[in-house]
């Protein structure tokens, strides 16, 4: 097994974090704020009522076309597209 080292953890999640944070779309859940504790990370989000793991796991998978809808909706909320998606 190969451990990830802590600080590219960190600076990919700080990266990722960053990246949604900047998402605006109605179907994609807000992220407002992002803290650290001594000892967890904290995501202040908007409340989603609704999951679509929950769907997945009540229909067993997504089609072909629900999942290239679902995809087109994260795509279509990235605010610059050739350089952050």
């Amino acid at each position: 097994m190969t451990l990830i080292d802590p600080a590219v953890l960190v600076s990919n999640l700080t990266k990722e974090v960053r990246l949604l944070m900047r998402l605006d779309h109605p179907n994609v859940t807000k992220i407002y704020q992002v803290f650290d504790t001594t000892h967890e990370l904290c995501i202040v989000m908007e409340y989603a009522k609704g999951e679509l793991i929950d769907y997945i796991a009540a229909t067993g998978s997504l089609s072909e076309r629900e999942a290239r809808k679902y995809f087109r909706q994260v795509y279509d909320a990235c605010p610059n597209r050739a350089e952050s998606c």
